[in-house]
């Protein structure tokens, strides 16, 4: 966990930061109309919940809820999650021991957590441990309209009539017909044939 949550850790804060380390970097100082200071997230995230995290002076379990709590107050005020602490709340909550796949869906289902194609495949990746994920993953691609990797999804699990009936409803052009025949050959004669007959529907309207 502690290694693996270390390496996402580092990614994104490189990713925010410009590849700089945090304290190279000084932050605005903003204050509000009643006087106070306003952390910006990257603020926060390079001042406390980076040092807590190389120091490790506190507990993964501990770590984790004042996290989660941290995003649940933004959500509360209703501000919106900048995308690098999306991705990191994610793999914080699914390589938490045990992983936090309850919370995790509950945020998702309250959008919480934002509609992001790399989002989507963050979930896709969790589905063997927590299956809900499939289905949480597809309706936030279908939201953001992201058609062709759905249909590259569907694929990729051999639903090949599926993603035929996608490609034709939402007019996907960019998916070669010989991926499609490659895939359809793996299942059954009957699911071959049917493929095949789409596409050729597909290329006579």
């Amino acid at each position: 966990y502690q290694r693996r949550v270390h390496g996402v850790f580092h990614n994104l804060l490189d990713a925010a930061l410009g590849v700089q380390h945090p304290s190279d970097i000084d932050g605005p100082e903003w204050i509000n109309k009643e006087g106070l200071q306003v952390v910006e997230q990257l603020e926060l995230f390079k001042e406390v919940f980076f040092v807590l995290h190389e120091e490790k002076s506190c507990s993964q379990q501990y770590y984790s809820s004042v996290f989660v709590e941290y995003v649940r107050s933004l959500a509360t005020f209703e501000i919106q999650l900048q995308e690098f602490i999306h991705r990191f709340l994610i793999d914080l909550l699914i390589y938490s021991s045990p992983p936090k796949y309850h919370i995790l869906h509950q945020f998702l289902q309250f959008y919480v957590i934002e509609d992001h194609v790399t989002t989507a495949f963050q979930l896709l990746k969790i589905e063997e441990f927590y299956p809900p994920c499939f289905q949480l993953a597809m309706d936030m691609l279908s939201r953001l309209k992201a058609y062709a990797e759905i249909v590259e999804v569907l694929l990729s699990r051999g639903k090949v009539i599926q993603a035929l009936q996608i490609m034709i409803q939402h007019s996907v052009k960019t998916i070669s017909k010989q991926h499609i025949i490659e895939r359809a050959s793996n299942g059954d004669e009957k699911e071959y044939h049917a493929a095949l007959e789409m596409l050729k529907a597909m290329e006579n309207p």
